[in-house]
């Protein structure tokens, strides 16, 4: 029986990279992996159908499919029998319920990876219906500068704090991200009590 798999982790903790790597290891096997991400993810340009996947430590030539939304016609005429869905995060409560369907209604077993907050250290919608259906829930491990375990993550945008609240960061500067404990997050937000 096929199920539905979702694995979070931090910005930096190598869900990509896991990613990747699964999908090599079906492909060993024989399998037809589908790779899948949100149009919102523009990292790596904006794309529209087939495009690059690059995780930052894994180097070659990837394709994903860029869909806006997860329906039979966006995956129509295409023969995968694995489903891999990168920043799943993105996607609508309604696209994790397609996913779903592909697990229960077509036998199709879909591996999920996301985040599991934003920068705000609010859960995403799509992540939070994905924990609340999973089949089963994993957590890629990722380490704080401190030491501890990084549960969160810090967005800069051209070297400040990004203090908008907003979950999805406007992409104008140069943005990158710091994973951190839960402590190191509230020190750098200024919300120690």
């Amino acid at each position: 029986m096929s199920k539905l798999y979702f694995y979070y982790s931090v910005m930096g903790g190598g869900k990509t990279t896991s990613l990747l790597q699964t999908e090599y290891n079906y492909s060993k096997q024989g399998f037809k992996p589908l790779i899948v991400k949100p149009k919102l993810d523009d990292r790596e340009g904006s794309q529209n159908g087939f495009g690059p996947i690059q995780s930052r430590i894994l180097t070659g030539n990837h394709q994903a499919l860029y869909i806006d939304s997860v329906t039979p016609e966006a995956l129509n005429g295409i023969d995968f029998n694995i489903l891999l869905v990168d920043e799943v995060q993105f996607f609508k409560p309604k696209d994790i319920e397609a996913l779903s369907d592909i697990v229960d209604k077509r036998n199709i077993p879909v591996v999920c990876y996301g985040l599991k907050t934003d920068a705000n250290g609010n859960l995403f919608e799509g992540t939070a219906k994905l924990l609340a259906i999973a089949d089963s829930i994993k957590e890629i491990k990722h380490i704080c500068k401190c030491g501890s375990k990084a549960t969160m993550y810090v967005r800069y945008i051209d070297g400040k704090v990004d203090t908008s609240g907003e979950a999805i960061a406007v992409e104008k500067g140069n943005v990158t991200y710091e994973s951190v404990c839960r402590k190191c997050w509230k020190q750098i937000h200024g919300r120690e009590r």
